[in-house]
């Protein structure tokens, strides 16, 4: 997003920076769609070597060089124009086999150079078609330093030219169409020379200053166009002539060959150290940071989980004590021994009534008349002065057992032998009598009275059905 506001505020045209050993010299050119390229600003500013840093950094806060492209140009003294001859290889392969050629033509290992090649073209040949090609080449640690010097400044900067190639393009802009085109621009090195022709460069020559001035005195110098004429053959084969001159800025891997120079390398930007130490120690004292404010948060976190803990074993303690209180209060106590007797009493009643219901079930299922007709018999023979206490059926009247009192044992055979009378009890057999005189005293002073139990079952001729005896 920063890129795109800093691309989004940059200005039209071109700023030129010169960094001379006594001064900076810059200028901003403007096209503005006008026939010829205008200097909308420039300035001098003398600064020593060892202040053009600062320089650099205070001319760009005061006129915001930040919103121009730039280009700078570097010193005769810091680069090399060598003439090589084409090699036959594919276009991807040129620049490192030119590199393979200078080798041994530089004063420093081919591996710290910064290298760009460019073609020149005689009348006729096409582009690629080329008899002869120059290099320029600079040690690394120029092009470095320059970079360095422009980014520390906050200035943009994209294209590093030489001077031969910057005077062309200035003299380019005032060629006429059937003559050539001199140009003589001094510095603080000397004076420099370019003739040019249809916006191809013929002849440069560097000149000292004494040279310089001496050439700029000279008015065959105005008659150079037949010069140029005449020594454009032999000019091919001088150090320096140079290709024609293109509109644009300089782009590398343009087709096979550039004819523009550009010794910039992106590679020598300052590159972010996204691991430097001081990110890393900034990186370590953020993860110090975090754990200790994580281990602060668990910390807290475990307080709070600790009080709540307590609390709840508090309040479990509490209700512990509720409950064991209340379960004190709700045991029954022991229960007393007449309870006991009751209820064993009364579960015992409670037997002996499902007993009686079931043969009272079982009696009335095995024979349909039931016990009506003993009881009817028992009704119909009395005897005064005997009284039946209890009677027992069971097994549906084959077992038969009745107990009584009598004021007189001679009353018990009376009774037995009524009794056998009854068709519903003709034919049994007695098998037992028991007779007891009892203590207790009757009406009659003198007169005790006897009780008796008399058992009978049924003869073998009783019914099938009544299988087991019933109470």
């Amino acid at each position: 997003m920063l890129g795109w506001l800093s691309k989004s505020r940059q200005e039209s045209g071109l700023l030129a920076v010169a960094i001379e050993p006594e001064a900076i010299k810059f200028a901003h050119v403007l096209n503005a769609n006008a026939e010829r390229p205008y200097a909308a600003h420039w300035a001098s500013v003398s600064s020593a070597p060892s202040d053009h840093a600062s320089s650099l950094q205070r001319l760009t806060r005061e006129h915001d060089f930040a919103r121009f492209v730039c280009t700078t140009l570097l010193e005769p003294a810091e680069y090399q124009i060598l003439l090589v001859e084409p090699p036959k290889v594919p276009a991807d392969e040129l620049r490192a086999a030119i590199r393979w050629k200078i080798k041994d033509l530089i004063e420093y290992h081919i591996d710290d150079a910064t290298v760009d090649v460019f073609e020149v073209r005689g009348e006729g040949e096409t582009k690629g078609s080329a008899k002869a090609m120059y290099a320029v080449a600079t040690p690394n640690e120029v092009v470095q330093k320059r970079i360095a010097l422009f980014e520390e400044a906050g200035v943009p900067l994209k294209v590093i030219d030489i001077p031969e190639m910057a005077q062309r393009n200035v003299a380019s802009l005032f060629e006429s169409p059937d003559k050539a085109t001199a140009m003589l621009a001094f510095s603080s090195w000397g004076g420099l020379l370019t003739i040019s022709f249809h916006g191809e460069l013929l002849l440069t020559r560097r000149l000292a200053r004494r040279q310089a001035v001496r050439a700029g005195r000279r008015r065959g110098l105005a008659r150079g166009h037949g010069f140029c004429r005449r020594q454009r053959a032999h000019a091919r084969r001088t150090v320096g002539i140079l290709p024609p001159v293109r509109g644009g800025a300089a782009r590398r891997g343009e087709g096979a060959v550039s004819q523009q120079i550009n010794l910039f390398n992106p590679l020598f930007l300052k590159q972010k150290k996204y691991f430097s130490a001081l990110t890393m120690t900034q990186a370590l004292g953020l993860l110090v940071l975090g754990l200790a404010a994580f281990y602060g948060f668990a910390f807290w976190q475990n307080l709070s989980l600790a009080r709540q803990t307590a609390e709840s074993e508090r309040a479990y303690e509490q209700q512990k004590q509720q409950f064991s209180k209340v379960t004190a209060e709700l045991t029954p106590q022991k229960r007393d021994t007449q309870l006991d007797q009751d209820l064993r009493n009364t579960e015992a009643a409670i037997a002996s009534r499902r007993a009686l219901l079931g043969e009272l079930q079982t009696g009335v299922m095995a024979d349909s008349a039931g016990y009506s007709e003993y009881l009817r018999a028992f009704a119909r023979q009395t005897v005064h002065g005997l009284w039946l206490t209890s009677i027992q059926i069971a097994e549906g009247g084959a077992q038969l057992s009745m107990s009584g009192r009598a004021l007189e044992a001679d009353l018990v055979p009376v009774l037995i032998g009524r009794l056998k009378q009854e068709s519903v009890l003709r034919g049994r057999p007695l098998e037992a009598l028991a007779i007891t005189r009892s203590g207790a005293a009757g009406k009659g002073a003198g007169r005790a009275i006897v009780d008796f139990t008399v058992t009978s079952r049924e003869s073998g001729n009783a019914p099938a059905e009544s299988g087991k005896a019933r109470p």
